[in-house]
């Protein structure tokens, strides 16, 4: 038997991409593989082109072939399963995955678009080995194996109506599924350069509205052995070429001791092989002692989160979610500050309840914290999500519009192909235009504060009493007051948060579904808005910015404090310092020529004492004549031009973006020269 899978995404940019390894489809191939490794062949595919060119030629001998289902390929999966059913009628095509609503109407529209014959809400293995080996047994359509006592754990449709057939059991131990890491099936993807991703455990026992991560079938927390988990890590240690490693858990440290094992692995063996060089994980949403211990194991390669989503308790009622306690957090960034792990807040705006005032508190509790990262993302309405459900859209008002995903859109035998996501743009608490003026205070926020672009100023500002967001509200509202250029930065970025959103799916896909703009997109024509502007800022805007900071900066401290020469030489030193300290874009243009760079400059502040010190307000004791040296290791240098040759192709601005990009992009560190007192 011949199996075709396919964890699809989208390759039509002249560039790579953040593609990760598709651990999914080979845990499915290597449990089949298991039982029936010598009656079955199992090809694996990542990329539509490679996809295509194997139906086209194989088709015939194709007895089965899956899909993985997500938000970033859902439409291309649709496409291809209908082009499939056009030349093989024959052919048994599956999919399964978290992007679908599971309710009657939802699954029957699926079925009715797509041509496909059975679909696997939940954990994948044992279903699909069932049809598998249903098939085997001779049963090769659809009703023979549904009828199939065999089959279990599978949606398929029944007289115009979806039917699911529930599953007879469910994977406990997952070291039953083995590794299709030290098996080989992983190796071309992971020497590829993609990005390594590996499970340490499944199941959420949260339930959050706006997630699909606790459905009732994942509540059950499972995990593979440590042993397991520490060969799996070990393996890829040696045949990686990227520094990422993804840990694709739901709740890393809930399982605490054992985590606290894997992390202390992790640390070692970047001690010994330097890998993995930055470890993207999402924490449990409880917290515990052990949690700080993982954190303080890992330290710099990873960040200690606290997803809040919301403080306020109405809205957290309204998500089904609750926060760690005040005092526990407190205790988190306590513990952070003295290890030197870099601390992560995450609030979704939009959510049923939150207001634009709910919002700025929260946003300048983070800052009052010291929290080192502040995320703040726009409600995105998941497929499989209660939020999502009209019930719930009525109930809070929650009004939506439709964006392109980046990167994720090609044309296939000339058809364009186009992936997309509902935002919501307003509620009956939170009007378009609150949500319009939170989108530049987000995208500021995470370029000056957590990429450290501008974050001296702003704690130098909270010092004196001035709340970062304030000073950024001030700014944004204020930029018509900026010179022509500071104009032309906001004016642009909200000319494009506006055009980017469009009223529903389909006025979206016949905008972009034009010739000349597949054309525009092949070339990196649509970006993340916060990533992009960050890199414009990079190439065209740096300068102006800073001048434009310092001049807010001076006149709030002048209104709050009256005139003090001293405020004012302090932010100039300031701006001189951070203007220097992170890598200006003509300078890592040098740096991909291969130029050593190092530079010494004067200031008229002890600015790293003042940063030893914790940033106090007083600053008379820092004021003297100082020399600092800017250099770089060698370990940064190598990052930077491995970044820069993995996403060249397109423009030096694409590569700045991926450089730049918070979550998937490198150690944000790495932007950031050494300095040290000459």
């Amino acid at each position: 038997m011949r199996i075709v899978l396919a964890d699809l995404v989208h390759d039509y940019v002249d560039s790579n991409d953040f593609w990760s390894i598709p651990l999914n489809i080979a845990n499915l191939a290597a449990y089949v593989n298991k039982y029936y490794k010598d009656r079955v062949e199992i090809k694996l595919i990542k990329f539509p082109g490679e996809f295509l060119k194997t139906v086209d030629v194989e088709i015939e001998d194709i007895d089965i072939i899956g899909f993985s289902n997500y938000l970033w390929n859902t439409r291309l999966n649709i496409w291809l399963s209908n082009y499939i059913r056009s030349i093989s009628p024959k052919t048994l095509i599956i999919m399964g995955g978290p992007n679908i609503t599971l309710q009657d109407d939802k699954i029957a529209a699926f079925f009715s678009q797509s041509g496909i014959d059975f679909y696997v809400p939940f954990q994948g293995e044992m279903p699909f080995k069932s049809i598998v080996e249903s098939m085997l047994g001779g049963r090769r359509d659809v009703n023979a194996i549904v009828n199939d006592e065999i089959s279990h754990g599978i949606y398929y449709m029944s007289e115009d109506r979806p039917q699911f057939k529930p599953y007879r059991d469910n994977i406990v131990d997952l070291d039953v599924i083995p590794s299709p890491f030290r098996n080989g099936m992983l190796d071309n993807f992971i020497k590829a350069d993609m990005i390594p991703m590996i499970e340490t455990n499944r199941g959420c026992p949260f339930n959050c509205s706006f997630c699909d991560w606790g459905a009732s079938n994942f509540r059950k927390v499972t995990r593979y052995s440590l042993q397991r988990v520490k060969e799996d890590i070990r393996y890829i240690s040696e045949i990686a070429n990227d520094e990422r490693l993804l840990i694709a858990d739901a709740n890393f440290g809930l399982l605490k001791e054992r985590d606290l094992e894997i992390a202390s692995f992790i640390k070692k063996l970047n001690a010994e092989k330097g890998y993995p060089g930055k470890v993207s994980i999402t924490w449990t949403k409880s917290k515990s002692d052990i949690v700080f211990e993982i954190a303080d194991e890992l330290k710099d390669l990873t960040m200690l989160t606290a997803s809040f989503q919301s403080m306020d308790q109405q809205v957290l009622k309204n998500i089904k979610r609750s926060n760690i306690s005040s005092k526990l957090f407190q205790e988190l960034i306590d513990f952070c500050k003295k290890n030197g792990v870099i601390i992560y807040a995450e609030l979704i705006y939009g959510l049923p309840g939150e207001t634009l005032e709910s919002m700025f508190n929260a946003i300048r509790y983070f800052f009052e914290k010291n929290v080192d990262f502040i995320n703040l993302n726009q409600l995105v309405l998941l497929e499989g999500s209660e939020i999502a459900k009209p019930q719930q859209r009525e109930q809070f008002g929650l009004n939506t519009k439709w964006r392109l995903m980046e990167n994720c859109y090609g044309v296939y035998k000339d058809t364009p192909v186009i992936e997309f996501q509902e935002l919501v743009t307003s509620t009956s608490t939170m009007t378009e235009e609150d949500i319009l003026l939170l989108r530049p205070l987000s995208w500021l926020i995470q370029m000056g504060w957590n990429l450290q672009r501008h974050d001296l100023l702003f704690r130098f500002l909270k010092s004196a009493g001035i709340n970062p967001l304030d000073f950024l509200i001030t700014a944004v509202k204020s930029y018509q007051r900026g010179n022509e250029k500071i104009q032309l930065l906001f004016n642009e970025f909200f000319e494009d948060t506006r055009s980017e959103l469009y009223e529903s799916s389909e006025e979206l896909v016949r905008f972009y579904a034009r010739s000349e703009k597949m054309e525009k997109l092949k070339k990196g024509g649509f970006q993340k808005m916060n990533t992009h502007y960050t890199s414009r800022v990079s190439i065209e805007f740096s300068d102006d910015l800073f001048d434009y900071y310092e001049q807010i900066a001076k006149e709030l401290l002048t209104h709050t404090h009256g005139e003090n020469s001293e405020h004012q030489s302090f932010v100039s030193t300031l701006i001189h310092f951070m203007r220097n300290r992170y890598l200006s874009s003509s300078e890592i243009i040098r740096i991909g020529k291969g130029e050593k760079l190092q530079k010494n400059l004067t200031f008229a502040f002890d600015v790293l004492k003042w940063i030893e010190d914790g940033t106090p307000d007083e600053i008379g004791a820092y004021y003297l004549d100082v020399e600092y040296a800017f250099d770089l290791t060698d370990k940064q240098i190598e990052t930077i031009k491995n970044y820069l040759a993995k996403y060249s192709g397109i423009s030096y601005e694409y590569q700045l973006r991926k450089l730049q990009e918070p979550f998937q992009g490198m150690n944000h560190r790495n932007l950031v020269f050494r300095i040290n007192q000459l």
